[in-house]
């Protein structure tokens, strides 16, 4: 369900690798969410922070997600293997 009421977009927070298996799901998952209208902003998190430094990767997340809260939309983050990354962004945001 991709809106919690009539007027509330969802924005999707994909964390997931852009490459291997995790890149073709987050791929089928970016499709599926265009398809629904949904805003998806994919964010390799771990290649992120590994060229522009830990505090710089979530940096670049929270404020691309702090601007779709300010147009009164309902961020979903979704990572696959685990909850790191999603606790991560969420407690940073």
């Amino acid at each position: 369900r991709w809106r919690r009421g009539e007027d509330e977009a969802v924005v999707l927070v994909n964390l997931v690798d852009k490459k291997g298996g995790q890149g073709r799901l987050g791929t089928l998952l970016g499709e599926v969410a265009s398809k629904e209208g949904v805003e998806v902003g994919w964010f390799d998190f771990h290649k992120l922070a590994r060229e522009r430094g830990y505090d710089d990767a979530l940096e670049v997340i929270t404020d691309w997600m702090l601007e779709r809260e300010e147009e009164g939309k309902v961020m979903r983050v979704n990572c696959v293997d685990c909850l790191d990354r999603t606790n991560v962004v969420q407690s940073a945001y």
